[in-house]
């Protein structure tokens, strides 16, 4: 697990997928059966397959929803056999909007986008 891979770039080929593992594990990679990422930075729910046993994982966001995401549920991984799911689960955002809202905001468009995430 990780949290980024670089700022808010995702792993696009399998040369930088197997560099940027072993610069992390200081494992070589074929040593492990199971080759699999997760990160969370960008906060996009995927699951990027980059060869048929290596692949990185993206669970998506429990709360901070980017603004081309229109759904507002908390979202998270399972792997259960084998068998990866992205899924999500519906919770009460008005504790966080009521907090957002409660708190000065410092620069201009911050209530707009409280508004977005937990409105």
């Amino acid at each position: 697990m990780q949290h980024m891979y670089r700022d808010y770039e995702t792993i696009q080929s399998l040369h930088a997928y197997r560099e940027f593992w072993e610069c992390q594990t200081k494992e070589p990679i074929r040593s492990m059966p199971e080759k699999r990422l997760i990160f969370g930075h960008t906060h996009r729910r995927c699951v990027h397959y980059l060869s048929d046993d290596e692949l990185w994982m993206n669970p998506g966001s429990v709360s901070y929803r980017r603004p081309d995401d229109p759904c507002k549920q908390a979202h998270y991984i399972t792997i259960t056999d084998g068998k990866i799911e992205l899924k999500g689960i519906n919770y009460d955002r008005s504790t966080l909007l009521q907090a957002t809202l409660n708190t000065p905001l410092k620069y201009q468009g911050e209530r707009e986008v409280a508004l977005f995430f937990f409105g």
